[in-house]
């Protein structure tokens, strides 16, 4: 039985994430883990003081595209050392 059967990584793409992100990699992969990402951000307590909340399309979008960009990284860097 393995030690983990899904592994759950929050990140905001930002540097000090990508530990945790490639941590989170390294589990999945040793004990064929399913992995999740999460992207997290916050909103602005202005936002709600105001009543303008922020669109959740573009923010889906922005970690749609952020995610797709690391993830073709990852595939190019391990393709480059097979």
């Amino acid at each position: 039985m393995s030690a983990f059967n899904h592994v759950l990584v929050a990140t905001d793409f930002g540097k000090p994430a990508e530990a945790a992100e490639e941590l989170g990699i390294a589990f999945a992969e040793r004990f064929g883990a399913k992995l999740t990402v999460l992207y997290v951000f916050s909103v602005p307590n202005a936002a709600y003081a105001t009543g303008s909340y922020w669109q959740v399309d573009q923010l889906e979008r922005q970690a749609r595209k952020a995610l797709d960009a690391k993830t073709k990284a990852r595939i190019t860097a391990q393709l480059g050392q097979t």
